[in-house]
């Protein structure tokens, strides 16, 4: 080999280094940063009414599970289960932990609804955590006059995590709860309630808040909570909004599969939500209703009477 040709080989021997040195920057640059599943899922509570209908627990439950699967959160709220019910999708689940207490604050309630937070044990330390109702004064335990004490209606509770991400070091903390449904003055206060706690409780750090908030983006709670200095909803802020067909952005699918525009053109059906704090700004990739169904006997059906929402969050070192 001449002096030209060594030349040559030393040239396209550096060149390929070169290309190699920028994709492994690359690839280093890109591993910085993680994407987070964040969910809120309305479960339906079991009774004997839907087991007559055909939307009994025991048929849903694995559907419910196949969902969680299917779409790997990372971190999600339940709304309305019993606690056989958010017993039964954490024995299905693998490598996820979670807590949370009912509206009546017993442990092992069948009689009231549970508001738990699911996370993935590989992925975060739960730092703390605690719960408070949606009543004056903001009690930490269950009220005694539960069904009267938030203004005239029913306390509903939330609760809170602490999350710090095991590898990153971020932290943030996370609110999923349910507001009462009967009553517009109690969502209202529901809301202003939440503002003050989501301060007190997280102060600067990042925070999720999320839940069956039994109203639409019309409402003067929604309002109050999306033109609050706080938060703004996650739908509002995502790159990508899924389906494509507006018309099944709404949430609450009453088992329904179809869709009937005439019910849900002005949004009324949209009523559980994902909202951020401000810190989330640029960082909201998508926002996904799930439509996913099955099958039992031919029939097709909804795992829930509401669908699930998933937020494709950026964290970045």
């Amino acid at each position: 080999m001449n002096s030209r040709e060594k030349g040559f080989v030393l040239a396209v021997i550096s060149f390929v280094v070169l290309c190699l040195g920028c994709k492994s920057s690359s690839e280093k640059k890109y591993s910085k940063e993680k994407i987070y599943k964040v969910a809120t899922y309305n479960l339906r509570y079991q009774n004997k009414r839907d087991d007559i209908s055909g939307h009994a627990w025991n048929e849903r439950k694995g559907f419910i599970t196949r969902v969680v699967t299917k779409y790997d959160f990372d971190i999600f709220g339940v709304q309305e289960p019993f606690f056989n019910q958010v017993n039964d999708l954490l024995g299905s689940l693998k490598g996820y932990q979670r807590f949370g207490t009912s509206d009546d604050e017993q442990l092992n309630s069948k009689t009231n609804h549970h508001h738990d937070i699911f996370y993935k044990t590989a992925l975060f330390d739960l730092l703390d955590n605690g719960s408070f109702w949606l009543s004056p004064g903001v009690p930490t335990t269950a009220p005694e006059n539960l069904y009267q004490a938030a203004w005239g209606g029913k306390a509903k509770v939330c609760t809170w995590g602490k999350f710090k991400d095991k590898v990153a070091g971020h932290v943030f903390y996370l609110f999923n709860t349910h507001f009462f449904y009967e009553n517009e003055e109690v969502r209202n206060n529901s809301a202003s309630l939440i503002l003050e706690q989501i301060k007190s409780i997280a102060c600067d750090f990042p925070a999720i808040f999320m839940g069956d908030l039994n109203l639409n983006p019309y409402s003067k709670a929604y309002k109050i909570l999306n033109d609050s200095e706080l938060l703004e909803d996650s739908y509002n802020w995502a790159r990508i909004n899924e389906p494509k067909d507006t018309l099944r952005h709404h949430t609450f699918n009453n088992w329904q599969i179809d869709v009937n525009a005439t019910d849900v053109t002005r949004g009324d059906r949209r009523i559980d939500y994902i909202f951020l704090t401000k810190q989330w700004k640029d960082k909201v990739n998508s926002h996904s209703i799930v439509w996913d169904t099955y099958k039992k006997e031919g029939v097709e059906k909804m795992p829930s009477d509401h669908n699930p929402i998933m937020v494709e969050l950026k964290f970045s070192n």
